[in-house]
């Protein structure tokens, strides 16, 4: 599923999880690498985290918002106005965040982060709207 990746994005932003600690010795013991170094070795405390009684609904939530954002991008980018939409979109987010995010009781952890991924995708835009508008 191509929303998988953001699906997890979203809840390790929203549950504060650390890496399992890897057991060495354990791995040389069974050849040198295990099978859960396969997976990331945050999935499993991220998979625990979620499974807890106190966290099943917001999980459900995120991974439902995730779900559904995809399936609307899908929807909207058959559109010739997409990229018009998105940006107003965001805009819009962006705006009620600092009308409504900025509060003392407000989370700050995770912020400073998306908001260089916002400025790297916000200079990707500029770019390709600079070379592609006709002025």
């Amino acid at each position: 599923m191509e929303a998988l990746d953001q699906v997890k994005e979203k809840l390790q932003q929203e549950f504060d999880v650390k890496p399992a600690a890897s057991n060495d010795s354990l791995n040389e013991l069974f050849g040198g690498s295990s099978a859960a170094g396969i997976v990331d070795s945050i999935d499993m405390p991220l998979a625990k985290e979620i499974q807890k009684p106190e966290n099943v609904e917001k999980a459900r939530k995120i991974i439902v918002d995730v779900i559904e954002s995809q399936k609307q991008l899908k929807k909207d980018a058959k559109s010739a106005g997409y990229l018009l939409e998105c940006c107003a979109k965001a805009q819009a987010w962006l705006a009620a965040g600092v009308k409504d995010g900025l509060r003392p009781e407000t989370k700050l952890a995770g912020v400073a982060k998306q908001l260089d991924q916002i400025q790297i995708q916000t200079d990707k835009l500029r770019a390709y709207v600079a070379t592609h508008a006709k002025n």
